[in-house]
């Protein structure tokens, strides 16, 4: 059966709904390793009481499938794209692709290293040898790509309400805040002391 093209936009706008919830509060999580490394812990140990069960997590896992399925699907619809199509387009592929690398690296560190995926395990990459050239570009933009996400689709929605107005200086201002947001993440991440544990994934 196939399903309609305004149903997966549905499909895809809620779900979509639900992860950005989730990672919102989880770019905070971040952010709170300004306050020292107890705290970002402290704050990841509550989190996790919500979502690190199977239920919950098998959940998230599906709506990210669910995400990159139906935005790949709306994208190959799309023709003549003007320069907010781009970006929205553009933003939700690299998602897709950070999506799929960053749950399948939590998965074979927990599963395969066993190690608890934590402060620890992200700060690695960002602080050992090469890895932050690679890893700096790697997180950055998939925060801004997340903030560019949401700009384009609340750019359409206001639009779609109020045509005769011009929201593009909203979504800058949004954009703008994600890539501030994806700064300070990284400098606050650049510098933590790496457990001997976790360099052990990258033959350290």
């Amino acid at each position: 059966m196939k399903i309609s093209a305004s149903i997966i936009r549905k499909i895809h706008f809620y779900s979509g709904l639900t992860l950005s919830l989730f990672i919102s509060i989880h770019l905070f999580n971040h952010l709170t390793i300004y306050w020292g490394e107890d705290i970002y812990l402290e704050f990841m140990e509550s989190f996790r009481v919500v979502y690190r069960n199977i239920i919950v997590e098998t959940l998230l896992i599906g709506i990210v499938m669910i995400q990159i399925v139906s935005g790949i699907n709306m994208a190959k619809r799309k023709k003549f794209l003007k320069s907010y199509d781009k970006l929205h387009v553009y933003s939700g592929f690299y998602l897709s692709f950070f999506l799929i690398a960053h749950v399948s690296a939590i998965l074979i560190g927990r599963c395969y290293f066993n190690l608890d995926t934590n402060l620890y395990f992200g700060a690695a990459t960002l602080n050992l040898s090469i890895f932050p050239l690679i890893f700096i570009p790697y997180y950055g933009l998939a925060i801004f790509s997340f903030f560019t996400h949401i700009a384009c689709i609340l750019r359409i929605k206001m639009l779609i309400r109020n045509p005769e107005k011009n929201y593009n200086f909203h979504a800058k201002i949004i954009i703008a805040s994600g890539l501030i947001i994806a700064i300070l993440l990284i400098i606050g991440l650049i510098g933590v002391n790496i457990p001997v544990e976790y360099k052990v994934p990258f033959g350290m």
